[in-house]
């Protein structure tokens, strides 16, 4: 029996699958044994894990025990790099001459002298007299070194994680362990991020450990990848970069199980906190090509062609000094319709007509506290938000256009991704499908 775990940025689903056991009632297909919903509560991961436990458990009898194997997919950490919650780390990078990644990355990195050729060959040390201003500076925390043809030669990646350790840092990861490509942009985002996620990461992985223990699951525990695939929790730990987009892995994995589309078509997973954006050819999700971009900066992780966008049916309205409205990215909790105190898309939906659930007369009070009349303001919103997801949809088009040719179909028909099909899924997307 197998248990699955979805921590959303608004529910957290657990469902039990008895692993496909060919009986003749299910002819060999996996059977849906049980499943749970609850709210996800940010403050306390480990309660909304324990609610859905509970839930789900007590349904199948002696479950915990007859557990073989535990996934778990989460929104958490895409979540908190969509709205910008994590604070920056220290990055250090080793690009010998002639190259300046200044603006292909997150932060200004710190340029450790050294260098690698493209052979693999170390032609220049790194000169610590040249950085007394780093080994005497104190540092805290994890931080991230990646050096120019350290997949050749690591050397000087290690060298670096050794002082930086000395100086203070508590993990440093290394471009070079995270990904074999040679493409130095990719392999050095790819580090800062798996260093910036790491505490929120490491503390969630702490947090399931403790929640299945407490409930006498002793099965192994992996964490669904952005490409489908899945990872043991203690690598995971290694390669936490590999947890961004497990969330929209998830909807793409459900999409292609329930309703796979039989023509080109783009994806929309709507949830209370993003907007999980794929694409689809021949039934199959389409996979980025060289690796997956994270807040515009792009890694090594291996990917689906998906993007998500702090846009979701919770995420909080601002009204701009020119009378505009941006929507997102943060999410400040429910619509007011059904309790919530700011106003969000929802309530904006609610009133502009594309879906109806809770108290429409709170959804016009919430969005009377933005200035205006809420019948005239509601469509502005949505249109904002509908702008946004389509200026991300034609990136994505003209990102996909300019992949390189690899095959003779390719030169034949082109590589030009014309969709023919919007499918929404997820709670928020019976509204904005429409919108």
């Amino acid at each position: 029996m197998l248990l699955g775990i979805d921590v959303g940025g608004t529910f957290t689903d657990a469902v039990l699958l008895d692993n496909g056991a060919v009986t003749v009632k299910s002819k060999g297909e996996a059977q849906v044994l049980a499943q749970a919903k609850v709210p996800t509560t940010h403050e306390d991961v480990l309660q909304c894990l324990l609610g859905a436990l509970d839930a789900v458990l007590p349904q199948v009898e002696h479950a915990a025990k007859r557990l073989e194997r535990v996934v778990i997919s989460s929104t958490i950490v895409t979540n908190a790099l969509t709205e910008h919650k994590l604070d920056p780390v220290f990055l250090a990078v080793i690009t010998g001459p002639g190259m300046n990644i200044q603006g292909h990355v997150p932060v200004t990195p710190y340029y450790l002298s050294g260098y690698v050729d493209h052979r693999g060959k170390i032609t220049a040390q790194i000169d610590w007299t040249k950085h007394r201003d780093l080994l005497n500076k104190q540092g805290s925390g994890i931080c991230a070194v990646s050096g120019k043809f350290a997949v050749r030669d690591p050397q000087l990646e290690f060298q670096a994680e050794h002082e930086l350790t000395k100086c203070g840092y508590k993990k440093v990861f290394l471009g070079s362990e995270l990904s074999g490509e040679l493409n130095f942009v990719r392999r050095t985002n790819s580090a800062y991020f798996a260093a910036q996620v790491y505490t929120l990461f490491q503390k969630f992985s702490q947090r399931i450990t403790r929640a299945l223990t407490e409930r006498g699951i002793a099965a192994p525990v992996h964490i669904l990848k952005a490409d489908g695939g899945t990872l043991p929790l203690e690598v995971a730990l290694e390669q936490p970069v590999e947890a961004v987009f497990t969330g929209p892995a998830a909807s793409v994995l459900g999409i292609e199980a329930l309703a796979a589309p039989n023509v080109n078509s783009i994806s929309l997973d709507v949830g209370g906190t993003t907007t999980d954006i794929a694409f689809w050819e021949q039934g199959l999700p389409l996979m980025a090509k060289r690796g997956a971009v994270i807040n515009g900066y792009p890694t090594a992780v291996r990917s689906f062609h998906m993007r998500s966008i702090g846009i979701g049916g919770d995420s909080r309205i601002h009204k701009l000094p020119d009378g505009s409205y941006q929507v997102g990215p943060e999410r400040e909790g429910p619509a007011a319709a059904v309790g919530g105190v700011a106003p969000t898309l929802s309530d904006a939906l609610i009133v502009a007509g594309f879906v109806s659930f809770g108290d429409p007369v709170r959804s016009k009070q919430a969005l009377s506290s933005l200035g205006g009349q809420p019948e005239q303001e509601a469509p502005k919103i949505v249109a904002s938000a509908c702008r946004t997801i389509q200026a991300t949809i034609e990136e994505m088009l003209e990102e996909w256009a300019k992949q390189p040719v690899y095959t003779v179909d390719d030169v034949i028909k082109g590589t030009e991704f014309v969709p023919a099909r919007l499918i929404g899924v997820g709670g928020g997307a019976l509204g904005l499908i429409k919108a």
